[in-house]
């Protein structure tokens, strides 16, 4: 049996096949759990491809600097789950380059 079977976890900050969190949300996934993931509405199209070794994964927009998308984003998650949430991870990062 592995480690999370029977455990809903939601992962947040997902941007690409390369993100942290994506590779975290597969790990989850490989020890049976099953997986949410929130992203910026505009990489949910690419995050949706990436997720595909994810199974039935939920690919959910969240812009968090909005009240309303993480309330929208939380009611989404709490749904998928049947109302039960045992891990979630924060991975949201931002970072401005200067050239």
């Amino acid at each position: 049996m592995a480690l999370l079977t029977g455990k809903a976890a939601l992962v947040s900050g997902v941007a690409n096949s390369k993100s942290i969190a994506l590779g975290i949300a597969q790990a989850f996934h490989e020890q049976g759990a099953r997986v949410a993931l929130t992203c910026l509405e505009s990489t949910q199209r690419r995050v949706a491809k990436d997720r595909r070794d994810l199974g039935p994964a939920a690919v959910i927009a969240c812009d968090v600097t909005k009240d309303d998308d993480i309330a929208r984003a939380f009611a989404q998650v709490t749904k998928e789950f049947d109302g039960k949430l045992d891990i979630l991870v924060h991975s949201i990062a931002t970072a401005r380059l200067r050239i």
